[in-house]
């Protein structure tokens, strides 16, 4: 009995050691472009608050994640003159398909990652480039909304860079 509590023991022991290395483990920039705009087209609000780096000022407006989540989703809902004008931009970002990403550019603790994606809107599929500016704020590669202490106009511009441009028609 005492050696099967003694193998518990360290089989535990071994899984805390292993969970914190896994957690101390960095995601790198690339993987994170792809976390970001894989919620971006959910619009995963919750996800995306801890994916993005604010100012200061921008993150003291800020309380929870669970009220950005309701502010984000008033907001955007707000932006839509019509319900149909809505519809269509949500059929949008659900049509965001073949995401991808290439090599980040480092330089110290800000990181330009290439995107791409296929997105489809009034019948038209079309190849989308982009990028996703990073910045590394305690340890973690976030979106980087620190170009703006307005961080509606923030996240707004880094969007948009993020979906970039569609390549021209065939």
């Amino acid at each position: 009995m005492k050696r099967l509590l003694s193998i518990g023991l360290t089989l535990m022991l071994v899984t805390a050691a292993l969970a914190v290395r896994v957690q101390a483990e960095e995601i790198p920039p690339e993987a994170q472009a792809m976390n970001i705009y894989r919620a971006v087209r959910a619009q995963d609000y919750k996800a995306m608050f801890y994916l993005m780096a604010f100012t200061a000022k921008g993150r003291a407006t800020l309380t929870t994640a669970e009220q950005f989540v309701i502010d984000t989703a008033k907001g955007y809902a707000g932006s839509f003159k019509t319900k149909e004008e809505q519809e269509v931009t949500d059929r949008i970002f659900h049509s965001i398909a073949d995401i991808m990403v290439g090599e980040a550019v480092i330089a110290g603790d800000r990181a330009v990652v290439p995107t791409s994606a296929r997105i489809t809107a009034n019948g038209q599929t079309r190849l989308f480039r982009g990028s996703a500016h990073l910045i590394k704020q305690d340890g973690v590669w976030k979106l980087d909304l620190t170009i703006d202490d307005d961080a509606e106009k923030a996240t707004a511009q880094r969007t948009s860079e993020l979906f970039g441009k569609p390549d021209p028609a065939p």
